[in-house]
């Protein structure tokens, strides 16, 4: 049985335990003895939650299937391991018909749409990041050259480029500190419908919330040096004239 069988249906120790089945059409009832438990697995969708399940030896099946399914673990290539159980396969049974999936194959298959749906998100959130430096380059850029006159009185009074440099990014620093609250409280509204949509993806994923604001904080600082250098470059003279 697995685990879950185990941990729903028996308390303590599992094996030796004796369960009987109920009698149904083609299936008597039946006393079995637990040898073993094994970890739970998924068997329809990996989105399923552990079902209890429980094995039993195929000898012992009732009702055996034309076409009985066995799992073959081994840590050779695919290609390899088919090949050699083929040939013992038409050692033993020449007229026997077989055929071979490869379970890492059908997960990827499986997971097709999940995986289709995550390179497009990730690609929109590119793009999004794109731009939000972009917005963030223009913003800070048409500030600077609204103020290009305040700035060069205050280059006129005194002040160093390095201080310039420091008042544009403060600027931007309060702009982004705005942003990110506002885009924090969507993603987490988002977040919900992106878990349905993605296959482990959780709603609240600290690692994930972290690494976009530090992502988008490198993008907003970037973007905003260019102006606050040329803010701080400022011819203060023809800045004057020119008012």
């Amino acid at each position: 049985m697995n685990e879950t069988f185990a941990r729903r249906y028996l308390t303590g120790n599992p094996l030796g335990a004796t369960l009987r089945t109920v009698a149904e059409p083609g299936y008597p009832e039946t006393l079995y003895a637990v040898i073993g438990v094994v970890s739970d697995t998924k068997y329809s969708s990996l989105r399923e939650p552990s079902q209890p399940i429980a094995f039993v030896p195929i000898a012992q099946h009732p009702s055996l299937r034309p076409w009985p399914n066995v799992v073959i673990r081994s840590a050779g290539p695919p290609a390899v391991v088919i090949a050699a159980v083929k040939r013992a396969i038409a050692e033993l049974r020449p007229n026997m018909t077989s055929g071979f999936t490869v379970l890492e194959t059908q997960v990827r298959e499986g997971l097709l749409p999940e995986r289709l749906l995550a390179w497009l998100a990730g690609g929109f959130g590119i793009l999004a990041a794109l731009l939000a430096g972009t917005g963030v380059y223009a913003v800070i850029a048409c500030l600077v050259a609204r103020r290009r006159h305040e700035i060069a009185i205050r280059l006129t009074l005194g002040a160093g480029r390095t201080q310039v440099i420091r008042l544009v990014l403060g600027e931007m620093g309060a702009l982004v500190v705005f942003g990110l609250a506002c885009g924090a409280a969507v993603a987490a509204a988002a977040g919900r419908g992106a878990s349905a949509l993605l296959f482990g993806v959780t709603p609240r994923d600290p690692v994930s919330f972290v690494g976009a604001i530090g992502a988008l904080l490198a993008i907003a600082l970037v973007a905003s040096l260019i102006p606050a250098f040329r803010a701080s470059r400022v011819d203060a003279t023809a800045a004057l004239r020119s008012e």
